[in-house]
Protein backbone atom coordinates (compact mmCIF):
# COMPACT_ATOMS: atom_id res chain seq x y z
CA UNK A 1 0.00 0.00 0.00
CA UNK A 2 1.36 3.42 -0.95
CA UNK A 3 1.51 6.21 1.57
CA UNK A 4 1.56 9.65 -0.02
CA UNK A 5 2.29 12.64 2.18
CA UNK A 6 2.28 16.21 0.97
CA UNK A 7 4.64 18.86 2.34
CA UNK A 8 3.74 20.32 5.70
CA UNK A 9 3.58 23.93 6.83
CA UNK A 10 7.37 24.21 7.12
CA UNK A 11 7.76 23.80 3.36
CA UNK A 12 8.66 26.89 1.39
CA UNK A 13 6.53 28.23 -1.45
CA UNK A 14 8.68 26.56 -4.14
CA UNK A 15 8.24 22.93 -5.15
CA UNK A 16 9.22 20.69 -2.28
CA UNK A 17 11.93 18.12 -2.72
CA UNK A 18 10.35 14.78 -3.52
CA UNK A 19 11.44 11.72 -1.59
CA UNK A 20 10.59 8.17 -2.64
CA UNK A 21 10.84 5.78 0.31
CA UNK A 22 11.00 2.06 -0.50
CA UNK A 23 10.81 0.16 2.80
CA UNK A 24 8.93 -3.07 3.49
CA UNK A 25 8.60 -2.59 7.26
CA UNK A 26 5.38 -0.61 7.58
CA UNK A 27 6.11 1.09 10.94
CA UNK A 28 9.48 2.38 9.69
CA UNK A 29 8.00 3.38 6.33
CA UNK A 30 5.30 5.40 8.10
CA UNK A 31 7.80 6.99 10.54
CA UNK A 32 10.11 8.03 7.70
CA UNK A 33 7.18 9.49 5.76
CA UNK A 34 5.82 11.50 8.66
CA UNK A 35 9.27 12.75 9.72
CA UNK A 36 10.31 13.77 6.22
CA UNK A 37 6.96 15.45 5.64
CA UNK A 38 7.43 17.43 8.87
CA UNK A 39 10.69 18.73 7.37
CA UNK A 40 8.92 19.97 4.24
CA UNK A 41 9.41 17.08 1.82
CA UNK A 42 6.79 15.59 -0.44
CA UNK A 43 6.91 11.84 0.21
CA UNK A 44 5.68 8.72 -1.53
CA UNK A 45 6.36 5.59 0.53
CA UNK A 46 6.05 2.10 -0.92
CA UNK A 47 6.59 -1.40 0.44
CA UNK A 48 8.18 -3.28 -2.46
CA UNK A 49 10.96 -2.80 -4.96
CA UNK A 50 8.58 -3.44 -7.83
CA UNK A 51 6.29 -0.61 -6.68
CA UNK A 52 9.24 1.71 -6.18
CA UNK A 53 10.71 1.18 -9.65
CA UNK A 54 7.26 1.59 -11.23
CA UNK A 55 6.61 4.83 -9.32
CA UNK A 56 10.00 6.50 -9.76
CA UNK A 57 9.55 7.66 -13.36
CA UNK A 58 6.21 9.37 -12.84
CA UNK A 59 7.00 10.79 -9.41
CA UNK A 60 10.44 12.13 -10.42
CA UNK A 61 11.98 12.09 -6.92
CA UNK A 62 14.94 14.24 -5.92
CA UNK A 63 16.05 11.40 -3.64
CA UNK A 64 15.23 7.70 -3.25
CA UNK A 65 15.63 5.96 0.11
CA UNK A 66 15.68 2.22 -0.42
CA UNK A 67 15.98 -0.65 2.05
CA UNK A 68 18.32 -3.40 0.89
CA UNK A 69 16.37 -6.32 2.35
CA UNK A 70 13.14 -6.04 0.40
CA UNK A 71 11.02 -9.07 -0.47
CA UNK A 72 11.10 -10.04 -4.14
CA UNK A 73 13.21 -7.50 -5.98
CA UNK A 74 16.03 -6.60 -3.60
CA UNK A 75 17.16 -3.09 -2.73
CA UNK A 76 20.38 -3.62 -4.67
CA UNK A 77 18.36 -4.62 -7.75
CA UNK A 78 16.19 -1.52 -7.30
CA UNK A 79 19.31 0.67 -7.12
CA UNK A 80 20.78 -0.96 -10.24
CA UNK A 81 17.54 -0.44 -12.18
CA UNK A 82 16.95 3.14 -11.04
CA UNK A 83 20.54 4.18 -11.71
CA UNK A 84 20.10 3.21 -15.36
CA UNK A 85 16.96 5.38 -15.56
CA UNK A 86 17.91 8.46 -13.56
CA UNK A 87 20.72 10.37 -11.92
CA UNK A 88 18.63 11.19 -8.82
CA UNK A 89 20.28 10.76 -5.42
CA UNK A 90 19.87 7.19 -4.09
CA UNK A 91 20.48 6.34 -0.44
CA UNK A 92 20.49 2.65 0.52
CA UNK A 93 19.46 1.72 4.07
CA UNK A 94 20.10 -1.53 5.88
CA UNK A 95 20.64 -3.12 9.26
CA UNK A 96 23.11 -5.40 7.46
CA UNK A 97 26.33 -3.43 7.80
CA UNK A 98 28.59 -6.07 6.28
CA UNK A 99 31.23 -4.56 4.04
CA UNK A 100 30.18 -6.65 1.05
CA UNK A 101 26.54 -5.47 1.28
CA UNK A 102 27.71 -1.86 1.32
CA UNK A 103 30.16 -2.44 -1.52
CA UNK A 104 27.57 -4.19 -3.69
CA UNK A 105 24.95 -1.47 -3.36
CA UNK A 106 27.46 1.31 -3.97
CA UNK A 107 28.76 -0.56 -7.03
CA UNK A 108 25.15 -0.90 -8.25
CA UNK A 109 24.88 2.89 -8.22
CA UNK A 110 23.79 4.06 -4.77
CA UNK A 111 25.21 7.40 -3.72
CA UNK A 112 25.37 6.45 -0.04
CA UNK A 113 24.84 3.64 2.42
CA UNK A 114 23.01 4.46 5.65
CA UNK A 115 23.27 1.80 8.38
CA UNK A 116 20.16 1.23 10.50
CA UNK A 117 19.34 2.45 13.03
CA UNK A 118 20.01 6.08 12.16
CA UNK A 119 18.92 9.45 13.50
CA UNK A 120 16.64 11.80 11.61
CA UNK A 121 19.49 14.33 11.60
CA UNK A 122 21.75 11.84 9.82
CA UNK A 123 19.01 10.98 7.35
CA UNK A 124 18.33 14.64 6.59
CA UNK A 125 22.04 15.24 5.99
CA UNK A 126 22.04 12.43 3.43
CA UNK A 127 18.85 13.59 1.77
CA UNK A 128 19.72 17.29 1.59
CA UNK A 129 23.48 17.48 1.19
CA UNK A 130 24.76 14.21 -0.14
CA UNK A 131 27.57 14.54 -2.63
CA UNK A 132 28.62 11.44 -4.51
CA UNK A 133 31.67 11.19 -2.24
CA UNK A 134 30.48 8.01 -0.52
CA UNK A 135 30.54 6.02 -3.74
CA UNK A 136 33.76 7.69 -4.87
CA UNK A 137 35.46 6.78 -1.58
CA UNK A 138 34.32 3.16 -1.95
CA UNK A 139 35.83 2.99 -5.42
CA UNK A 140 39.13 4.44 -4.17
CA UNK A 141 38.89 7.79 -5.95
Amino acid sequence: MALTVRPGPSASSHRADRILVIEDEEPLRRALSVSLQAHGFEVVALGTGEEGVACAGGFDPTCVLVDLNLPGVTGTQVVWTLRRQTDTRIVAMSADTATDARSKVLAAGADAFLPKPFSMRTLLNHVRHLPRDDRDAEEGR
